[in-house]
């Protein structure tokens, strides 16, 4: 794939705006569980709470896993745009696999009115926000050397 622009930024952009759905969901969770303007249903707390649980832990277990998976199988003889696209195809499974269940605790929150299911959420986009996109950790990981990373950047000719 040819390489436009700053790949980095590209990939912090996409995971600010990932992050930025998150936080919406939450604040509009908020603003209508207070304002009372949902009819709330307690009934499906017991059975919202086990999925939520066993989708977070699940959710993130396999996101670093996957992610931890893809990025070892990323071969340091392909070109650095190759690694780039496979470091964020692995980034994006990982950021998946934390925000579906991050989703699910607001949309539960919404439904039962139980804040529990709102400090999940929060918790689950606290690891969101710890896998963010750092340069340094994408050149030590991909092993690329300045040349790489100014080709990445958008710099070189």
């Amino acid at each position: 794939m040819q390489q436009t622009g700053n790949a980095f930024k590209a990939l912090e952009i996409l995971h600010k705006a990932m992050l930025i759905g998150m936080v919406l969901l939450a604040g509009v969770g908020v603003f209508v569980v207070n304002r009372g303007s949902l009819h709330v249903m307690p009934s499906l707390e017991k059975p919202l709470q086990v999925v939520s649980l066993l989708l977070s832990v699940g959710g993130v277990a396999a996101g670093f896993m996957l992610f931890n998976k893809r990025i070892k199988a990323i071969p340091p003889t392909d070109a650095a745009p190759q690694r780039m696209d496979a470091y964020r195809a692995a980034a994006i499974v990982r950021w998946a696999l934390i925000e579906v269940p991050s989703m699910f605790s607001l949309v539960s929150f919404l439904i039962t009115g139980n804040y529990a299911f709102l400090a999940l959420g929060i918790a689950l986009m606290l690891v969101f926000l710890v896998t963010r996109p750092a340069k340094p950790i994408i050149v030590y990981l991909l092993q690329l050397n300045q040349q790489e990373v100014s080709q990445l950047e958008g710099t070189s000719e």
